[in-house]
């Protein structure tokens, strides 16, 4: 049988706790009969030594999650195997050039990404201005400061591309220091 629990919103809205027949789940439903409302489950608690109640964690009604933590909190997934955070694009499989993108923000301003870009086939990292300053196609070839790094007829590739040229930098602890570098075809 269904064992549900029925809560009433404002204007007769029904949400309901529930465990369906034929299954050990139990099921949260925000605004169950549609009503042209939007809904939301929100999770608040209160800290310890007499913190005050306050959001924690959000599943806004299109499906967006939030967490909120005061003080510096971590948010943290464990397993005792392989600890798996998927970012899923293009799950309503459209073929679209839907990019899945991992980003850094202090409070609102974005700090840096990284991304898939789907429509390129590369993994590129970027900081707040825009540019992807690390770039891996899918051969495997590394572009710093280019989007498209150079593909050498099977050869992986390191391009380092600058407006005057590009360096790579060997040291000891930053003691001594070696530098390899190309400008205006000189090396």
């Amino acid at each position: 049988t269904n064992a549900e629990i029925h809560l009433m919103g404002t204007g007769n809205v029904d949400h309901s706790i529930a465990s369906p027949s034929g299954t050990n789940d139990v099921v949260f439903i925000a605004n169950k009969d549609a009503e042209n409302v939007t809904s939301n489950f929100v999770f608040k608690s209160s800290g310890h030594g007499g913190v005050a109640v306050s959001e924690k964690f959000r599943i806004g009604s299109a499906g967006d999650a939030t967490f909120t933590s005061i003080g510096g909190n971590q948010h943290t997934f464990k397993s005792d195997s392989f600890c798996i955070l998927n970012l899923v694009s293009d799950s309503n499989t459209d073929e679209g050039n839907t990019d899945a993108i991992l980003r850094f923000k202090h409070n609102t301003d974005l700090k840096g990404e990284i991304r898939w870009d789907e429509s390129e086939n590369v993994l590129q990292m970027g900081t707040a201005d825009g540019a992807h300053h690390l770039v891996i196609d899918a051969n495997g070839n590394i572009g710093i400061g280019t989007d498209n790094p150079m593909n050498s007829a099977g050869y992986p590739s390191l391009e380092i591309n600058g407006s005057t040229g590009g360096v790579i930098v060997f040291s000891d602890d930053d003691v001594n220091k070696w530098e390899l570098w190309v400008s205006d075809g000189e090396m």
